[in-house]
């Protein structure tokens, strides 16, 4: 029964992904994806400088459990995990400021293979002003998914 759901949840994961090939959805929606893309395109480059233009200047981002305040520290940050993935799996979906999607996401030159994660993003001018990243299964409130 769980091969089945497991294939089942993968069909259905394969079809959302080419959905999100063919159409770029809403105007916001397009925007929102075009610059989640660029920023993870930016951070697995180690390319802090290229993604700090899409933070605002005061952005905060939370992830694995630590907080990263301002655009230049989630720069230098960027700029020294030189094994950072972040692999968008899923369409991005928007709700006035915020978006969210599923990414892999992981260092594993740190020992943190990739995994899905759950992300969302506040949205502020046209760039990222708050991301908060979730591992399904693992952190709070997605820890108790298998029990």
């Amino acid at each position: 029964m769980a091969v089945v759901a497991l294939a089942a949840a993968l069909v259905a994961l394969g079809a959302w992904v080419v959905y999100d090939n063919v159409t770029a959805g809403d105007s916001a929606t397009a925007d929102a994806t075009a610059l989640i893309d660029d920023f993870s395109a930016a951070a697995m480059a180690n390319d802090g400088a290229k993604a700090m233009t899409m933070l605002t200047p005061d952005a905060v981002v939370w992830s694995n459990g630590d907080v990263m305040t301002g655009a230049t520290a989630v720069g230098d940050a960027i700029s020294t995990t030189p094994t950072l993935t972040m692999e968008r799996v899923a369409p991005v979906t928007v709700e006035g400021d915020y978006a969210m999607t599923f990414v892999n996401y992981g260092v594993p030159g740190a020992g943190y293979e990739p995994t899905t994660s759950v992300f969302v993003y506040q949205l502020r001018d046209g760039k990222i002003a708050r991301s908060w990243s979730f591992v399904t299964g693992v952190t709070e409130p997605f820890d108790n998914l298998a029990r």
